[in-house]
């Protein structure tokens, strides 16, 4: 059988690099992306580079029937995004692993009538080194942890930790 080369049904090009993309499992007809911006600024009298990484998590809107996509909202963030998941029970919130090796926390607010919107919850140092990426999360099964209501993200970073 030959090599299949499957069709895009629309391109979108955002203002800043794409990172990851998940659904909005809540709201099938939304995604949320983020995005990773690296900014060089090179210092000619040390000739050293000065890097600057930031990004956004951007709300877009589907629309299946005119393979449409409309950007709902826009959420500059001061780091870059890395990876984005929602939790596996409740599908409005999600966390994403953050360039300043950090863990944020997010909601993705759905009122009757109104467009959806992210509202920002936390954001926790999950590195002693802030230099240190976090490069990939997951949510941890409920069975590994104590308490009620208890969540947790496993998360892996550039210097090979997890």
């Amino acid at each position: 059988m030959p090599p299949q080369t499957p069709q895009s049904a629309t391109t979108v090009y955002l203002d800043q690099p794409p990172s990851c993309l998940q659904t909005c499992p809540a709201s099938p007809n939304h995604i949320v992306i983020g995005t990773y911006l690296l900014t060089e600024t090179k210092d000619e009298a040390n000739d050293t580079v000065h890097q600057t990484k930031t990004g956004s998590l951007q709300l877009w809107q589907v629309t299946p029937e005119t393979n449409t996509l409309t950007r709902i909202q826009t959420l500059p963030l001061p780091h870059a995004v890395f990876d984005l998941h929602f939790h596996p029970t409740d599908p409005t919130l999600l966390a994403i692993a953050t360039s300043s090796a950090s863990v944020s926390l997010f909601r993705v607010a759905l009122s009757s009538g109104a467009e959806p919107e992210i509202r920002p919850l936390w954001t926790k140092a999950v590195h002693e080194d802030p230099s240190i990426p976090a490069l990939f999360l997951a949510w941890t099964p409920a069975s590994w942890l104590t308490g009620e209501r208890a969540d947790g993200v496993a998360v892996t970073f550039s210097d090979g930790r997890t």
